[in-house]
C-alpha cells in the first residue's frame, strides 16, 4: 500500500486507527530493540537493485555476534545441569590423572571401607583403612573415612587430628576438602568451641558449597 492510499485509509478510519497504528510501529521498534543481535543485522530495501555512488558490496550480517550467544548458553547448561559429586562416586573419578598403581589399590580398601561402613561393620572398614594407608601413606580418602569413624565413636579430638591429615592431601579436591572441613566443624561444636565450629564451616563453603 502506497503513503498516500495508507493515508487516506487512516482518515478514512478514523484518530484510534492512526494510534493503533503508531502504537504498533513502536511495540515492533522496542521487540526489535531487546533482541541483540538483530541490531547488527543488515537488510537491504526492497527494489534495490544497483549499489549507490560510494556504496559497497558488504556481507548481510556485519556483526554475527549469534555463535557467541550459543557458546555462552552452552557453558551456562553445562555448568547449571552437572551433577554434583557425592561422597559414594567412585573415589578414583576425583583425580584429573590415572592414579600410580599403589595409589589404586588403596582406593580400592577404601572403597571396600566405605561399603563396610554402610552396612555397619565399623571393625572391617578400620582394618582396610589401615591396610590402605600402609599401601599409601598419604591417602586423604583413608584418614577421612578413619576420622568419620571417630567421629562417631565420640572421639572428636582424634577425629580432628585424622582430618589435618585428611586435607593436606586434598589440596586438589575440593569437595573432598569442604567434607573435611565440615566434619571438623562438627567436631569442634560437640567438643564446646561454636566460633571454632563456624569458621571450619565458612571454610567448607570456600572450597565447595555442599
Amino acid at each position: 500500500m502506497k503513503k498516500s492510499n495508507m493515508y487516506r485509509y487512516l482518515c478514512v478510519l478514523g484518530p484510534s486507527a492512526r494510534r493503533r497504528s503508531s502504537q504498533y510501529t513502536k511495540i515492533s521498534v522496542h521487540v526489535t530493540a531487546s533482541i541483540p543481535f538483530l541490531h547488527f543485522i543488515h537488510v537491504p530495501a526492497r527494489g534495490r537493485s544497483r549499489l549507490s555512488a560510494g556504496e559497497s558490496r558488504r556481507p548481510v550480517l556485519k556483526h554475527n555476534f549469534l555463535p557467541l550467544y550459543l557458546g555462552i548458553f552452552f557453558i551456562a547448561s553445562c555448568a547449571i545441569f552437572q551433577p554434583k559429586p557425592s561422597t559414594d562416586d567412585p573415589l578414583v573419578n576425583f583425580y584429573a590423572t590415572t592414579p600410580r598403581p599403589n595409589v589404586k589399590a588403596a582406593l580400592k580398601l577404601v572403597e571396600k571401607a566405605r561399603d563396610n561402613l554402610k552396612e555397619n561393620e565399623i571393625h572391617r572398614a578400620k582394618n582396610q583403612l589401615n591396610t590402605a594407608l600402609t599401601i599409601d601413606p598419604q591417602n586423604a580418602f583413608a584418614y577421612y573415612f578413619l576420622a568419620f569413624i571417630a567421629h562417631q565413636e565420640q572421639k572428636y579430638e582424634t577425629s580432628n587430628g585424622l582430618l589435618d591429615k585428611a586435607k593436606q592431601g586434598f589440596r586438589n579436591f575440593p569437595f573432598w576438602k569442604a567434607k573435611a572441613y565440615e566434619l571438623s566443624g562438627q567436631n569442634w561444636g560437640l567438643l564446646g568451641h561454636p566460633k571454632r565450629k563456624i569458621w571450619h564451616l565458612k571454610e567448607a563453603e570456600k572450597y565447595y558449597k555442599l
